[in-house]
């Protein structure tokens, strides 16, 4: 007895250690029954309305006859099956022994079926009373484990898609993010462009009592600091690291500012699950950080539950992305600025050149026009206003320059004009 049950936890261990293939799973289902269990099987996924064989079962593999599920005489069983009822073990020709069983999901839908044929009655019965819960929860988790990975792979390419547009860019973010961790609020900061001592919120999402929507709170700044009460985010902006918390482990946290306490943006007024990942670019430059509140069950916020380590995976993953784009973002940013400055030079410069000198210095009043109302000085782009300073006052140099020779040119054409004419004037007859 007691190594039956011995193999039976051996059995279940290795359909757990399989989670994240679900061709292994299946593997480790037909091996371990055929084994422990002298049953053949096969796995069903359910997929739109119809079945899709993980890996075909021996006979058809072997024969190539018909699917178990389109044989006439099983189709009314898979059928039962496939609405989530649980068919009675029932016998075939041959002595055979068969069960189909469905696998449901966390809202009771069947997501796929447990196909078995035994000699033996009873092992069919209990493999179903036994196993059958562990097999379900295990090709759930991989089922999760897929979509979640699915649902970030279409989010980066819709956050490359937007990259010229960092407002949709971020929205679509935190709305994703709300959704996928199942998060009660999403919030994004960024550094402050005037203080990068402090993080301001770029972009916010709540989702609560059946509705979804963005944050309505601006002018929110935190400051970046690891000390006392300073604050969590700021806490996770200085340390460059994810924090995760939970219940009294939020207010027992040294740099918890009890903001905590009074949130109201939030459905309950309280933040009972806290999650925060920073976002950084590949240089180790702090851009950001991103972090979800309250996680919720069943559209509800459950005051015990935590966001899990798959959660905190997920949103680092993210935050790599959320860098990349931002990053990227900012490049075709100051492309633009450079093409629109350049388009600006050409027409100031290719005005003047219609009239060598007249013309040309009149574009020299434009460019010094341009130098002083082209944009307001900002303190984080003095580097770049002293480089256009540089060019602009390069142009200025050589257009003077190009302005003498052009004038000396013409002095010098009309010397020799003046020569030329004397020339012909005196070879004329009678002079």
């Amino acid at each position: 007895m007691e190594i039956e049950k011995n193999l039976l936890l051996d059995l279940i261990y290795n359909f757990y250690c399989k989670y994240d293939h679900i061709d292994d799973i299946v593997k480790a289902i037909r091996e371990g029954f055929k084994q422990h269990y002298e049953a053949e099987s096969c796995f069903l996924l359910i997929d739109d309305g119809s079945f899709e064989p993980i890996i075909p079962c021996d006979l058809y593999s072997t024969n190539k006859i018909t699917h178990c599920f389109k044989r006439e005489e099983l189709k009314n069983i898979f059928s039962s099956a496939q609405k989530g009822e649980y068919p009675k073990v029932f016998q075939e020709k041959g002595g055979i022994y068969r069960s189909v069983l469905p696998l449901l999901d966390s809202k009771n839908k069947p997501f796929a079926i447990l196909n078995m044929e035994s000699k033996k009655e009873g092992l069919l019965e209990e493999i179903r009373n036994n196993i059958l819960k562990h097999i379900e929860l295990s090709v759930r988790i991989n089922q999760s484990i897929i979509k979640r990975w699915n649902s970030l792979a279409n989010l980066t390419k819709n956050l490359m898609s937007k990259l010229s547009d960092t407002t949709s860019l971020m929205d679509e973010v935190v709305k994703s993010v709300t959704e996928e961790l199942e998060a009660e609020a999403c919030s994004l900061f960024l550094v402050s462009k005037d203080n990068l001592n402090y993080l301001e919120l770029a972009r916010g999402w709540i989702s609560h009592n059946n509705k979804s929507f963005p944050m309505d709170i601006t002018n929110v700044r935190l400051e970046i600091a690891k000390g006392e009460k300073t604050g969590l985010s700021g806490f996770v902006a200085e340390k460059k690291e994810p924090l995760s918390l939970a219940g009294e482990e939020i207010e027992k946290h040294p740099s918890y500012s009890g903001r905590s306490q009074s949130r109201p943006y939030l459905s309950l007024g309280r933040c009972f699950s806290w999650l925060g990942v920073p976002i950084i670019n590949p240089g180790d430059r702090l851009l950001g950080i991103i972090k979800v509140e309250n996680k919720k069950k069943n559209g509800r916020v459950d005051k015990g539950l935590n966001f899990s380590k798959e959660d905190e995976g997920y949103l680092e993953i993210l935050a790599s992305i959320i860098a990349i784009c931002l990053e990227v973002a900012s490049y075709i940013k100051r492309r633009e600025e450079m093409a629109d400055t350049e388009r600006l030079i050409y027409y100031t410069s290719s005005h003047g050149l219609k009239t060598p000198l007249h013309g040309l210095l009149e574009s020299i009043r434009q460019l010094e026009e341009l130098d002083q109302a082209f944009i307001k000085p900002q303190p984080e782009l003095e580097k770049k206003y002293k480089r256009r300073n540089e060019i602009f006052s390069f142009l200025k140099e050589d257009a003077y320059k190009y302005a003498r020779l052009v004038q000396n040119i013409c002095y010098m054409i009309l010397a020799i004009l003046g020569e030329v004419i004397k020339a012909i004037l005196s070879s004329l007859p009678g002079k």
